[in-house]
């Protein structure tokens, strides 16, 4: 079973290097399901949310011997207007291209879509099963994964390329569920390393722990700022310059 994970998981990353070459300028790869996405560039403007996370230690409490997991949930912070409305994220992308390894709406996708630039937003819950593999001392995603979309809106900003108006949501909802997935297994699983589950593997207790998360990055509206303009996208562009007006 380890021997055809890590088949699966290196014929992923050899899929996603095939279809986004770093010597081609891709500098970020995410997946989610069969849908592939490349990013030249990405700008986080925030990522925001709590994550509840339930862990099951790898001795029962009657001395058995069982698989220490985790189970990891995106809610709703504060920060995203109350614990129903799920996780926000929004970023801008530069150089991006889509590839999806299924049919959409019944036909065959071309091999690479790409958007000169696209800036989208959702709010989201995730669900991520994770079990600790102590021969590659590495955490696996289980089956049960999933992204829901709450919400979902392609913002009208300048900085946004024009031909991802057309684009069908369908697609942008699969290249979103692709970012949320990427980001989130970039938190997590880069966080969770061996000596967790180590740890796990011989404890007897589990817990419940939540974590609010907030990244912020750059604003998306300080892309296109006109520095000599008013309005907070030129007050916040000069700021991030240094430029005093």
């Amino acid at each position: 079973e380890d021997k055809l994970l890590r088949t699966q998981h290196d014929l992923e990353d050899a899929r996603r290097a095939h279809y986004f070459p770093a010597a081609s300028g891709f500098s970020l790869r995410f997946s989610y399901n069969d849908t592939y996405v490349g990013f030249k560039e990405l700008l986080l403007e925030h990522l925001s949310g709590v994550l509840r996370i339930s862990v099951a230690a790898g001795t029962s409490a009657h001395g058995h011997a069982q698989v220490p997991s985790l189970r990891v949930t995106w809610e709703g912070g504060a920060g995203c207007g109350g614990s129903g409305s799920g996780g926000a994220l929004r970023f801008l992308g530069e150089g991006v291209s889509v590839v999806n390894r299924r049919d959409l709406f019944g036909i065959s996708l071309a091999p690479n879509i790409s958007f000169t630039r696209i800036d989208l937003s959702a709010r989201f819950k995730a669900v991520l099963p994770l079990v600790y593999l102590p021969k590659r001392r590495s955490w696996k995603l289980e089956s049960g994964f999933k992204i829901e979309l709450l919400q979902f809106k392609r913002e009208a900003s300048s900085a946004a390329g024009a031909e991802s108006e057309y684009a069908p949501e369908k697609l942008l909802r699969l290249l979103m569920q692709a970012v949320i997935e990427g980001m989130t297994r970039h938190l997590l699983m880069g966080q969770l390393g061996p000596h967790l589950g180590a740890y796990l593997k011989a404890a007897r207790h589990g817990a419940e722990v939540v974590v609010d998360v907030s990244v912020r990055g750059i604003p998306v509206r300080t892309f296109d700022a006109n520095l000599s303009g008013g309005g907070e996208a030129a007050a916040d562009a000069a700021r991030l310059l240094g430029i005093s007006r």
